[in-house]
Parts: structure tokens; C-alpha cells; sequence
């Protein structure tokens, strides 16, 4: 699941390319929680948590922004359908905005997912390995 999200979140990154600049940083905090427990969750709990809490940013992120994708193309294209350019600004739009709208929705569903088996994933090592028989770290 983590690298089905880290490659859409990989993909949302051409979120910095149009208007509305912000869900590229949900795909840049995304990048960042996959990444935790991809190399470094090994090490307890708390890389599952700082996952979760990660993805569950990054999805408001994401899902506002594919809502703000979508108003603001839809926006534009009837702003510009009794003009005779119309179709034109359409077909200009449609390539653009349609993937990333696509893939800003997608990357934050997976995020949602994550962090539901993220959180189950640090509750059942909570169980597991409590704080008292924990590892220190190393010195």
C-alpha cells in the first residue's frame, strides 16, 4: 500500500505546474510519511504513527485540492462557453487539469487507506512491544 502511495504521491508533484500550487505540498508530505516506513519503520511504532499522521495532512491536502481543481475548471470552461473561444480554452484545459485532477483524487484516497492500516499497524505493535519492554536507543 505504501508504495502504491508513494507513487501516486510521486505523480501528484505536477500539482506544482498549474494554479493552486498546494496540493504538490500534500504530495511532498506524502512522499515524506511513505518514505518513514518504507526504510525506517522497522524501528517501532512510532514510524507507523508519523506515517499516519502524515497521510491523513496529506489527504485534506490532496482531496481540497481536486475539489479546487475541479470548480476551477469547471468555472473556466463556462466562463468561456459563450465566447467563441470556448471550446478552444476546453480543449486547451481538458489535458492539463483532468490528470492532475485524477491523480490529486486518487493519491488522497490512498492516503486515507494508509493511514487506517498505518494506525492499525501501531496499535498492534503497541501491543506487541509496549514502551516498558521497548529497545533504548543506541547511544
Amino acid at each position: 500500500m505504501a508504495i502504491a502511495t508513494l507513487i501516486f504521491a510521486i505523480l501528484s508533484l505536477l500539482g506544482f505546474l498549474v494554479p493552486f500550487y498546494f496540493p504538490g505540498s500534500g504530495g511532498l508530505l506524502s512522499i515524506i510519511g511513505t518514505s518513514i516506513i518504507l526504510c525506517c519503520a522497522s524501528n517501532g511504532a512510532g514510524g507507523y504513527m508519523a506515517c499516519a499522521v502524515l497521510s491523513i495532512i496529506s489527504a485534506v491536502i490532496h482531496l481540497f485540492g481536486c475539489a479546487l481543481y475541479v470548480w476551477y475548471y469547471v468555472t473556466v470552461v463556462v466562463a468561456f462557453s459563450g465566447v467563441g473561444v470556448g471550446a478552444a480554452v476546453a480543449a486547451w484545459l481538458a489535458p492539463i487539469f483532468i490528470p492532475i485532477m485524477i491523480i490529486t483524487g486518487v493519491a488522497g484516497v490512498l492516503e486515507i487507506i494508509l493511514a487506517v492500516y498505518c494506525c492499525k499497524a501501531h496499535s498492534a505493535l503497541q501491543t506487541v512491544l509496549p514502551h516498558s519492554q521497548a529497545k533504548p536507543p543506541a547511544a
